[in-house]
């Protein structure tokens, strides 16, 4: 004679149940009705990253261009010789379009470089959105802004 043991699941909600629990109780998942409000709140949620992460219109090296083409280099910071990365975070939406600059890290005894990174990037072309579950989704998206004096 084989013995099969028992699994029943911890009580969450002691009381009048008969021991053991009615079956459709422990059968299966309940079934929760989604709330709206809830899910427009998870539609409205800004990711850290995504399936599919955002990209700008022609990908990395088409960024790298724009940024060479479009930065002038401040001259306060020309004149000392001043370097250095700017770490700038924004949110690329749903349809691709940016809001929400912040600078993360700028460059000590530079503030024009921080400016001139935050001008630049604001000024970009709506890139190519995130993508979640085959959905369009909000993703923040942070990008170093390298000032070299060769």
């Amino acid at each position: 004679k084989v013995i099969i043991p028992q699994v029943v699941p911890p009580d969450p909600h002691p009381g009048p149940f008969p021991e053991p629990y009615p079956e459709p109780y422990y059968l299966g998942e309940p079934v929760v009705e989604p709330v709206p409000e809830l899910i427009q709140k998870v539609e409205d949620e800004i990711l850290p990253y995504a399936e599919v992460m955002p990209e700008f219109p022609g990908g990395i090296e088409a960024m790298k261009k724009y940024l060479a083409e479009n930065i002038k280099y401040p001259q306060m910071e020309l004149e000392n010789g001043i370097e250095g990365k700017v770490y700038l975070r924004f949110v690329v939406d749903k349809e691709g379009k940016l809001s929400d600059y912040k600078v993360m890290k700028g460059v000590n005894g530079g503030p024009g470089l921080d400016k001139e990174a935050m001008r630049v990037v604001k000024a970009m072309p709506n890139w190519k959105p995130g993508m979640n579950n085959g959905k369009a989704c909000k993703v923040y998206m942070t990008i170093p802004v390298v000032f070299r004096l060769n």
